[in-house]
């Protein structure tokens, strides 16, 4: 099978456009405050209803109050949240109960943080770099060989630093369920992806058959 393909950080109804027409299986908006690509509800809402067509639109959260995440939630009808912060597995549990999907993304110092991941027991797992100070979208990859005992695991989401030319090395050393990117498909501006680079992208990481 092919790899599922995230691309994160849409700020704009034409980046979103480009991306989907590209064959991305999912995008993610930003709604962590302070963040280089996030993104107002109001604003979110006009994008997201010229996009009604495509199921897979994901919402980025980071230690926000569980109310404003289901109330952001809601409002945009998302079936999926991706928890970026220190959320424990009870938050998790609490937004599963709920009815959302969850991705919980943990940014990988060592070998413990891979450890942790069994405790996420209803939550898609992305794994992502860790960057002090940051919370992603950092252009900087992980030590990939940390989450080799997770390959094969239908429920990991690779991160962290990849871009066209690494995610196919990314993809045969790791074989998650799926790919994230953000900064690997943008220049110098945070909040616009380039199409050749999204393009590029996908088209590398969809030519890695026999992933899972």
């Amino acid at each position: 099978m092919m790899v599922n393909v995230k691309i994160c950080g849409i700020t704009n109804l034409e980046d979103a456009e480009i991306a989907i027409n590209f064959g991305a299986d999912a995008l993610g908006f930003n709604f962590v405050p302070g963040t280089p690509r996030f993104l107002e509800v109001q604003y979110a809402k006009e994008i997201m209803s010229s996009l009604s067509y495509f199921d897979q639109k994901i919402g980025v959260f980071a230690d926000e109050e569980r109310n404003r995440v289901e109330k952001i939630s809601s409002e945009l009808e998302l079936k999926t949240i991706q928890l970026h912060g220190n959320e424990t597995p009870q938050d998790c549990d609490y937004f599963v109960e709920r009815g959302f999907r969850i991705i919980r993304a943990l940014r990988v110092r060592d070998s413990s943080t891979i450890n942790v991941v069994s405790e996420y027991k209803n939550c898609t797992i992305l794994l992502d770099s860790f960057v002090r100070g940051k919370l992603g979208g950092t252009g900087e990859k992980f030590n990939w060989s940390l989450a080799k005992e997770l390959t094969g695991r239908e429920s990991i989401i690779l991160s962290g630093g990849l871009n066209s030319s690494n995610v196919r090395e990314a993809l045969k050393e790791i074989s998650p369920f799926g790919v994230d990117v953000c900064s690997g498909v943008e220049k110098k501006n945070p909040r616009k992806k380039d199409p050749e680079l999204v393009k590029e992208f996908i088209n590398n990481a969809k030519s890695v058959l026999n992933i899972g």
